[in-house]
């Protein structure tokens, strides 16, 4: 298989900028001229080569022709999104799904993410609530502009959240983007500040 000869991650990482673009245009290339090879690989082999996969997932986020990769990530984040939620997989296919992201983010297909994103805020497990609203900050528009509505209310909504990690990142999220929200509590305001709201 083609996409077998991918390095890993880890290796991609340890490269400098010129050859880390070049691996990430290598990468596109192959992906483009093996598309159902590629699908197959991404389902078939999520967790064996996760690594590799994450790789592919990133160079197709971050390249020129991104907009032709947009329907094929964005229906793979719903997938693997899915499989980490029923499989109890979400701590190991997490930073798979960071990588995903589009630049379109008021396209149909970024829209149907966000609703998949939003839904989880209500989960009844923490993990996925933080985790949702973590991968949900890749999908919103740094400006804040075309946000809609029913979204900024769940994030205000999420701001009184059990979990005073998810009350601090609703928050934040908000106001950097100028949205109106409520003032947290002065002990919120402490653990943000001294605290890490990053990982549970």
């Amino acid at each position: 298989m083609a996409l077998e000869s991918i390095i890993s991650y880890e290796e991609y990482s340890n490269l400098d900028f010129e050859a880390s673009e070049k691996v990430e245009a290598e990468i596109e290339k192959l992906c483009r001229d093996n598309i159902e090879e590629l699908k197959r690989f991404c389902t078939d082999k999520l967790f064996l080569e996760t690594d590799k996969i994450s790789l592919i997932y990133y160079s197709l986020s971050e390249c020129e022709n991104y907009s032709f990769w947009n329907d094929f990530l964005t229906k793979e984040f719903a997938r693997v999104f899915e499989i980490a939620i029923n499989q109890n997989k979400m701590a190991q296919l997490y930073p798979l799904l960071e990588n995903i992201t589009v630049d379109e983010t008021d396209s149909l297909d970024a829209e149907k993410v966000r609703e998949i994103l939003v839904k989880e805020l209500d989960n009844k497990i923490l993990e996925i609530r933080f985790n949702s609203l973590s991968l949900l900050e890749y999908w919103l528009d740094f400006d804040g502009i075309g946000i809609k509505q029913s979204v900024i209310s769940k994030l205000r909504e999420k701001t009184k959240d059990t979990n005073w990690k998810i009350r601090c990142n609703a928050h934040n999220m908000l106001k950097e983007r100028n949205i109106q929200v409520q003032d947290l509590s002065l002990m919120d305001k402490i653990r943000g500040r001294y605290g890490n709201i990053y990982s549970l």
